[in-house]
């Protein structure tokens, strides 16, 4: 299970440097303006409208938990792919919040404090699948039977109340700091 969470932050972070690597900073000038509106917009935001942004974050991340660890059945090569495509996605919005002079308010008070324990999250999700499919293999190939689904299953269902904490502190912390 070790074995398959490290790979997914390795994975995790070539797509890091990939993305840091491809992104464009012409414009990032401009950027700087839209994150401090959408920072002011978020902190004057009404409950209500707190409520179902939560609802649509905690449902996104929930579905992209659902399709990493259905990446049993590829062996977990595609949730590494959803790992690459989102280091990408990072890489690049940490060069652009970096050049656009945004780096310290955006990273450190409105990504990191959810960031973390989302893709603790995505990765576990990643480790239960790459596990998963190692025993799916060992099933197909063998006549014996094997434990190690428990293990799988009880790692997978962890990651949602891992995702949930997560949308909880994007909605509801992060614009306040």
């Amino acid at each position: 299970m070790i074995r398959g969470f490290l790979l997914g932050v390795a994975i995790l972070i070539v797509g890091i440097a990939v993305g840091y690597s491809v992104a464009s900073t012409t414009g990032a000038g401009s950027y700087k303006q839209e994150v401090y509106s959408t920072i002011d917009q978020k902190k004057s935001q009404l409950p209500f409208v707190a409520r179902g942004e939560f609802r649509s974050i905690l449902v996104n991340n929930c579905r992209v938990v659902a399709a990493i660890e259905l990446g049993v059945i590829t062996f977990g090569v595609f949730g590494g792919f959803v790992l690459l495509v989102n280091g990408i996605k990072i890489g690049m919005l940490y060069r652009t919040a970096l050049v656009g002079g945004v780096y310290w308010k955006l990273w450190l008070f409105h990504v990191i404090p959810h960031g973390v324990i989302e893709y603790t999250g995505l990765l576990l999700a990643e480790a239960a699948a790459i596990h998963g499919g190692r025993y799916l293999w060992i099933r197909l190939n063998s006549k014996t039977t094997s434990l190690g689904w428990r293990k799988a299953i009880l790692v997978a269902l962890a990651c949602y109340p891992i995702i949930l904490l997560a949308a909880l502190i994007e909605v509801y912390v992060t614009p306040f700091l």
